[in-house]
């Protein structure tokens, strides 16, 4: 039984190619083979093709994935599957290495794909209709070698590179926001009617169809939950959950109130200031009441909610700003030019002292330029991560703005209960 992943790749290709072909993975070179390339020099050959023919493009190779069941096959069979799926798909066009890795429970193949055609120069195009394509003859080859095959798959909306990652590294997701939301409210649910009451406290808007959808604060689209999540929360499945709950814990209970919302810490807000907007946010992400990356109130704002798996990052800028002391959109500009400025010069020497060591001869000169290269390298990683942070800060900052501007606004808005007591007064 194989599985099959397509990954759009960004990076560098040099990376991609020496992670695929890594001996400690493959356990023996015969695991590696090149399709209309030789795979010890597929980076020069595919570069020398790019370069020829390519039209500027973010997409630098497309990286696929074919994983077989535990204990299955062997890694020789495994391999020519491999080997022949890339010659049927893009053996005509394109350049290609697979490589089978051993080095977990599943033996898998990694496929390195040049994206131009060195037949032409035309790019290949990687779409729903080629991945369905990629799946038939994967199975085909699967039932030649008489491997099992699935032969109802599930068809669900995949996930982006960056969300994968940030579930394995154990970081929330607007996925698992969503779906832990939906589980709390089924827990504190007897009947339907209560569950969809759960849902709007925690600020969802709510739809019954075909099957639940709902809409989370500051989203422009609803969301079908068995089609997102999966079949445990059709409406069938979520019915059966409320029927069969043990136990049902108390309602959810309704966003706070503006007189609990202030708080003696909370950040001055200087609008129009981005070191202020960033400690506001970070305040109001529950960051410098708890201390902690991991807690968060569960009443929080979706908006926030969401951007939890960002918060190091968050931090570090907001670190960065108030380091730099930066209020204004100017002075971060002048402070993006100064760094910008700062890197040039480092990496305009470093080329110089690297035509120095091809040119010399002296032995003990070269050893100078070396340690001289070291300091610089040393010197550009913190320039260019405070490069880094600052663009993202270019970016966002006005986004975050207005988010405070959403959330405050959302938080203060009077609960149902809280107009009652007004109107009785």
């Amino acid at each position: 039984m194989a599985t099959t992943k397509s990954i759009t790749v960004k990076a560098r290709l040099d990376n991609l190619l020496n992670y695929i072909s890594d001996i400690d993975k493959t356990k023996a070179e015969q695991f590696v083979t090149g399709i209309n390339c030789t795979p010890n020099a597929a980076y020069t050959q595919m570069q020398k093709v790019k370069l020829l023919n390519d039209k500027p493009s973010p997409v630098v190779a497309y990286h696929f994935i074919q994983s077989f069941a535990p204990g299955e096959s062997d890694a020789e069979t495994v391999h020519e599957i491999g080997v022949k799926l890339a010659n049927k798909l893009f053996g005509s066009r394109f350049m290609c290495v697979v490589a089978t890795h051993q080095n977990t429970d599943c033996l898998h193949n990694h496929i390195a794909l040049c994206p131009t055609s060195f037949i032409d120069g035309k790019r290949y195009h990687s779409c729903k209709a080629t991945y369905r394509e990629l799946r038939r003859v994967s199975d085909a080859l699967c039932r030649e070698f008489g491997l099992s095959v699935i032969e109802s798959p599930k068809y669900g909306r995949s996930k982006s590179y960056g969300e994968y990652r940030a579930e394995q590294n154990g970081k929330p997701t607007w996925r698992s926001v969503v779906k832990a939301d939906i589980d709390e409210a089924i827990k504190r649910a007897g009947y339907r009617g209560q569950f969809v009451d759960n849902l709007r406290a925690i600020g969802y808007e709510v739809k019954v169809g075909s099957q639940y959808s709902v809409r989370p604060q500051g989203k422009s689209r609803f969301v079908r939950l068995e089609r997102t999540l999966g079949s445990n929360y059709s409406i069938e499945a979520i019915r059966k959950r409320l029927y069969y709950s043990k136990k049902i814990l108390p309602p959810v209970p309704r966003t706070r109130s503006q007189n609990d919302f202030h708080h003696k810490k909370l950040p001055k807000w200087t609008r129009g200031s981005i070191v202020s907007t960033y400690r506001r946010y970070l305040w109001l992400m529950g960051y410098y009441q708890q201390r902690s990356r991991t807690n968060c109130n569960a009443r929080m704002h979706y908006l926030l909610k969401e951007d939890i798996r960002k918060l190091d990052t968050y931090i570090a800028q907001t670190r960065l700003l108030g380091r730099e002391e930066i209020h204004t959109p100017a002075q971060l500009e002048s402070f993006q030019s100064q760094v910008s400025r700062n890197i040039e010069e480092l990496v305009r020497e470093r080329k110089k002292l690297y035509r120095t060591i091809y040119r010399s001869e002296n032995v003990a000169e070269k050893e100078q330029v070396r340690e001289r290269i070291a300091e610089i390298n040393t010197a550009l990683k913190p320039l260019r991560r405070d490069c880094r942070l600052a663009k993202g800060v270019a970016d966002r900052w006005k986004e975050l703005q207005s988010k405070i501007d959403k959330v405050e606004r959302d938080v203060s808005a009077p609960t149902k209960s809280q107009s009652s007591r007004v109107r009785q007064r």
